[in-house]
């Protein structure tokens, strides 16, 4: 009963291989299966998910954060072993996401972040303030409500859990990160603080046009370094124009990509176009 206002079926929203679909969304919000005929799709372990939902929710919130290694983020997890990182999270509800059954072994996840939701403020707070504590990423697996363990459940037994919780729910969560099939990767752009999630090997440029982020291009052959992105956590320069999300990249950490050609070294840029 208590969860009965937040949860409803997504009938219309495709799902691969998965017997049930329930969304924890947050009330007064439109479904987001308008907007699954728009922008790319990302695949999650058999999920179908629309990369770029609530960018309009997201846009204009610029800021600036301090870069985490890997291991910095990895210190934020539980547990890090056999290609998989534990960590949990509290979360306000309504959590707005959607949570399916994965099609090919036993256990619940999450198929989809929407906007205005607890996970969705939790996510900003992480990745794009800088605030302490993980962040949720489509695929990553509930193992946990408030401590009471349903790793391999199904939607019967995980749902109730969050439904009897109090305004604050601490999930325990499991994210692939190494073990296959490996997880998306969550791209946010500074100093917008636009992100979204994507598969890997997404070229950057459509993941760029995802966020509405404003890319200038003076060439496609990444030479002439307008579109030249750093990533904050490791300094590694992507080039936008040609080239793509990182196969090996992991994902216990975001890709945050700032945009500074001048400090680059790229002060010479000539004349881009802004497309």
């Amino acid at each position: 009963m208590l969860l009965a206002p937040l949860v409803q079926p997504a009938p219309t929203l495709p799902l691969v291989g998965s017997r049930t679909a329930h969304q924890l969304r947050v009330p007064g919000t439109r479904a987001p299966e308008a907007r699954v005929a728009c922008g790319p799709t990302l695949a999650l372990f058999g999920f179908a998910a629309v990369a770029g939902l609530g960018l309009a929710d997201r846009k204009g919130r610029r800021t600036a954060r301090r870069a985490l290694s890997k291991d910095e983020w990895r210190a934020r997890c539980s547990n890090s072993s056999g290609g998989q990182v534990t960590f949990d999270v509290s979360v306000t509800k309504p959590l707005g996401v959607e949570l399916r059954e994965f099609p090919d072994r036993p256990g619940v996840g999450v198929a989809q972040i929407m906007p205005g939701g607890g996970v969705s403020n939790l996510n900003e707070q992480v990745l794009v303030k800088g605030a302490e504590g993980m962040w949720v990423l489509e695929g990553d697996e509930v193992v946990a409500v408030n401590g009471a363990p349903c790793a391999g459940g199904d939607m019967d037994s995980v749902v109730p859990l969050i439904g009897a919780a109090d305004a604050t729910v601490r999930l325990t969560l499991v994210r692939n990160w190494l073990k296959t099939p490996k997880g998306p990767i969550k791209v946010v752009f500074l100093p917008s603080g636009d992100s979204t999630s994507v598969n890997r090997t997404t070229p950057l440029s459509e993941v760029a046009r995802s966020c509405e982020e404003q890319v200038r291009y003076g060439c496609r052959g990444g030479h002439c370094g307008s579109c030249w992105h750093q990533e904050i956590s490791t300094g590694k320069v992507f080039k936008l124009c040609c080239e793509s999300v990182p196969t090996n990249w992991d994902n216990t950490m975001p890709l945050i990509l700032k945009a500074d050609p001048q400090k680059l070294g790229l002060e010479d840029i000539s004349a881009p176009s802004l497309v």
